[in-house]
């Protein structure tokens, strides 16, 4: 009570709101529905025509006073909510159906990170990871798919325990919604170490999510710690060189399992060439971040992409990019004289290139760069082990 006490009497300047366990399950959630209601009624734009001031009015009387002659603001009335973010385990699948059908279609930023949306341990490990859509992706995708989404421009999914089936079924929405506004998608998967079971580490195969008439003004992808593979990295690689993606400005895949050194050198050298030909300007014109950050190694077959990024004249206008670890041998002694050479894109400040170099060659031709290059390091921070045995 205390909490809606204190909704009730919000100003209207507040336009963020951060909601916890306490204000959305059990006894709060009735409250917090109507609250959410009230505050779309309250906006011009969106309120229903056949609805009476008399009518609003009545809404608040169980709770509040009434106010005199229907000029002071009643309950949450004046109030436009921009950004709503649902603190970790506040909504799960019980809650889900009724929080999203009050949202107000003021929200423009949502972030339900840490919610578990998907259909639960329980439900994978009966019926199989990614087995069926969970009841709080089919309710947030039913909003989406109302209209009264249009404005939101940020959607943050990260830790939502949702699978691939659950992330077709938001492609679906966001087509079935006309294409939609939305600039940042966030879909960090849960820590492999946090997760309960091996199926929470999110698997992503589907691209649908990437089709411009899904999200024609995506700027910012995140997919860190997802299991992405060679199935998802092709279908990426298509989307991107079909000009599905030309908006993008941040990829993040900070942690996500690219499927490198599994073993298969022929299946992993056309993953790698896939990936890396897609990193050029006349396919991302405007990506400035990249973020490869602990997705593997570069090794003998991912050298490819060292290539791609040092290549001043075609690489997208990178501004900031973190790499993974760099395993250098004699076979790509001349990567490791690229990197020498200091033609990187910048690198992140907070992000320390690691370069273990595993035979001689590799050694000579970096040092050697490196003293020879005019262009100062691209880098803040380097851990360099040279391990190339007696010789």
């Amino acid at each position: 009570r205390k909490i809606f006490l204190l909704l009730k009497f919000l100003p209207s300047s507040v336009k963020h709101l951060v909601l916890g366990p306490s204000a959305v399950k059990g006894a709060a959630l009735s409250r917090l529905c109507l609250f959410l209601k009230e505050a779309a009624a309250s906006l011009p734009s969106f309120a229903s025509p056949s609805a009476s001031p008399s009518a609003t009015s009545a809404s608040f009387s169980s709770s509040s006073a009434s106010e005199e002659g229907g000029k002071k603001k009643g309950k949450g009335e004046g109030i436009c909510l921009k950004a709503l973010r649902f603190a970790d385990d506040s909504v799960g699948p019980s809650e889900a159906p009724r929080v999203f059908s009050a949202l107000p279609p003021s929200v423009e930023s949502l972030s339900l990170e840490g919610n578990r949306l998907g259909p639960g341990v329980e439900a994978l490990l009966g019926r199989g990871v990614n087995a069926l859509v969970g009841p709080g992706v089919d309710a947030l995708a039913g909003w989406l798919k109302s209209g009264k989404a249009s404005r939101l421009l940020c959607l943050n999914l990260s830790r939502c325990n949702i699978g691939e089936e659950d992330l077709q079924a938001l492609a679906g929405a966001f087509r079935k919604a006309g294409g939609m506004k939305i600039e940042r998608l966030l879909l960090q998967a849960e820590r492999r170490e946090q997760s309960q079971c091996v199926g929470l580490w999110m698997r992503v195969t589907t691209t649908q999510l990437l089709h411009r008439e899904a999200l024609p003004n995506l700027r910012e992808l995140c997919l860190a710690g997802c299991r992405l593979g060679p199935q998802f990295i092709k279908g990426f690689a298509s989307q991107v060189r079909a000009g599905q993606l030309c908006a993008l400005e941040i990829l993040n895949l900070q942690g996500a399992d690219l499927g490198m050194a599994r073993g298969d050198l022929a299946r992993d050298e056309a993953v790698a060439h896939e990936f890396a030909g897609a990193l050029k300007a006349s396919f991302l014109p405007a990506l400035k971040d990249l973020n490869l950050g602990g997705v593997g190694k570069i090794d003998d077959v991912w050298g490819v992409l060292m290539t791609s990024l040092v290549n001043e004249g075609e690489r997208p206008p990178l501004q900031r990019v973190a790499l993974p670890p760099l395993w250098l041998t004699s076979r790509t002694a001349d990567v490791a004289r690229l990197l020498g050479e200091c033609r990187l894109p910048p690198i992140r400040g907070d992000h320390t290139v690691e370069v273990r170099l595993k035979s001689a060659a590799a050694a000579a031709a970096l040092l050697g760069a490196l003293r020879e290059s005019s262009q100062p390091p691209p880098w803040t921070s380097l851990s360099l082990t040279i391990g190339v045995g007696r010789s």
